[in-house]
């Protein structure tokens, strides 16, 4: 029986792991039951201010549209996506 991953959920490291482990993927390409996933493990918990400029703020508003999310999601999910590059 396929265990489905929720939408969104955040889950614990070892869920991440027990899932992953005991998941054949192929199965989930060819039935194209494949979802985006955010592999968040923990909750985001401290609020951050930063400027931006307006002409920025506009481009992340178009591309989370794009995306079908909100613009502060977008920044999150760059930051997490290329925070790696910097260490």
């Amino acid at each position: 029986m396929k265990k489905k991953l929720e939408k969104n959920k955040i889950m614990t490291e070892e869920e991440y792991i027990e899932y992953f482990d005991n998941t054949d993927f192929g199965d989930l390409i060819e039935s194209g039951d494949v979802i985006p996933v955010n592999f968040r493990l923990v909750k985001q918990d401290r609020p951050v201010s930063i400027r931006l400029s307006t002409d920025l703020i506009n481009i992340l508003k178009k591309a989370a549209k794009k995306h079908k999310t909100k613009y502060q999601k977008l920044i999150r999910a760059i930051l997490e996506e290329n925070i790696v590059k910097y260490l």
